[in-house]
């Protein structure tokens, strides 16, 4: 037989896994970057015209008033006078929403329960949303407590739900108002829209879903821009105080949508720790600027 030279293979592999990680850590942490970079100078601007408006407003109004003292009461002028005053207190609703997104706006901190904001609201929440939509409620009992101001939390509720429900009203629906709390360990804060502080060890969910006509990606990635609906001109300012709201709590939020499919608004805001006293707890955590 003929003797046939050795043979052999060699294989060389190499672990591409971490490799691929660290691209993927490097491109998540940029996206974060540009995003608070983005939301940064939107709120830049939106302070700035909100502190604009601000003086124009106030004048409208205290003059309108003294023009109105010098009218007969049921004049045609007098009506005239009436509706500038009242198209000036709607701007300042507007400026009010603004400066909250600009984290400009007076707060009154407090420890609240989410749950008690929701029921305080009562009658209310129906009221904003028209006939053929049915507003459900599902309230986890025993929350933590948050620090948030009273007034801007229950209008994080309003904004949430009636965008909720102008988006499945057309057709009819349903908006279901959700609340739980989980722990620091079973959340993915990367999936959530704005950076916050992660040290509070429980956290609060207050979530809104519609069973609606749901959002393309690009409007999901837009929606939180200053002035931006798909609802017509005029609106697109309740989701921008929203978020503005959100991150004065020291919270985070984040959108879930496919068209056709309806939506769903995810806010986390983080729990007071239930084993202090009410003195400790009013002064234990107060939100930071986020570092992540």
């Amino acid at each position: 037989e003929e003797d046939h030279p050795p043979f052999g293979v060699g294989m060389i592999g190499v672990d591409l896994s971490d490799r691929r990680r660290a691209e993927a850590e490097r491109r998540r942490l940029e996206y974060g970057v540009a995003q608070a970079q983005k939301l940064e100078s939107l709120g830049r601007l939106a302070g700035g015209i909100a502190q604009e408006l601000h003086s124009i407003v106030a004048a409208i109004a205290a003059n309108g008033g003294l023009v109105l003292q010098r009218l007969e009461r049921g004049t045609p002028a007098y009506f005239e006078v009436e509706r500038v005053i009242a198209a000036a207190d709607r701007a300042a609703r507007l400026t009010r929403q603004m400066r909250s997104y600009a984290d400009h706006a007076a707060t009154a901190i407090d420890m609240l329960d989410v749950n008690s904001v929701i029921e305080e609201l009562g009658d209310l929440l129906g009221v904003i949303i028209s006939a053929n939509v049915r507003l459900e409620r599902q309230l986890a009992p025993g929350l933590p407590a948050v620090r948030a101001d009273r007034t801007q939390l229950s209008q994080l509720v309003l904004n949430l739900v009636s965008n909720a429900a102008e988006a499945t009203e057309e057709r009819g629906g349903r908006v279901l108002v959700r609340t739980d709390w989980l722990r620091r360990d079973e959340i993915s804060f990367d999936d959530y829209r704005l950076a916050c502080d992660r040290s509070a060890e429980q956290w609060v969910v207050l979530e809104v879903t519609d069973d609606g006509t749901g959002m393309s990606p690009e409007a999901v990635e837009r929606i939180f821009d200053p002035f931006y609906t798909t609802k017509g001109a005029g609106r697109g300012l309740g989701l921008v105080a929203a978020l503005g709201i959100v991150r004065q709590a020291g919270g985070t939020l984040k959108v879930t949508s496919t068209s056709g499919s309806g939506t769903t608004f995810t806010v986390l805001l983080p729990a007071v720790p239930a084993h202090l006293t009410s003195n400790e707890r009013a002064r234990a955590w107060v939100p930071r600027a986020a570092t992540s």
